[in-house]
């Protein structure tokens, strides 16, 4: 690993860092039954974002920049063929991370 490399802490302390790939992973800690959709994760954070972006502009963002995140931490494996998301294999650290249960601002959305 050379200086610039993020070490694995930092890719998870970055992982949990922001409030919507919080709220994938309290998703993902509350179902127990493998994989879920894209879809189904969309219409989780749009249900818990205050101002979430449309459909198409969400799908976008988790495709290419929150769930590959999550994954290169481990917390989630991550088939974007199948469009699916599962709890990777650090879920431990995952479940220990604190999970805010209120609306957050699309803002957050940020790195």
């Amino acid at each position: 690993m050379t200086s610039s490399e993020p070490s694995r802490v930092e890719r998870l302390h970055r992982a949990v860092a922001n409030d919507r790939r919080r709220i994938v992973l309290g998703y993902l800690r509350q179902r127990s039954d493998g994989a879920v959709s894209l879809e189904t994760i969309i219409e989780q954070i749009r249900e818990q974002e205050a101002d979430p972006p449309d459909e198409h502009q969400l799908a976008i963002d988790l495709y290419h920049k929150q769930l590959p995140l999550l994954a290169d931490a481990g917390l989630v494996t991550f088939d974007s063929e199948n469009l699916t998301v599962r709890y990777g294999p650090k879920r431990d650290i995952a479940r220990r991370a604190q999970y805010r249960s209120e609306p957050v601002q699309a803002s957050t959305a940020e790195e």
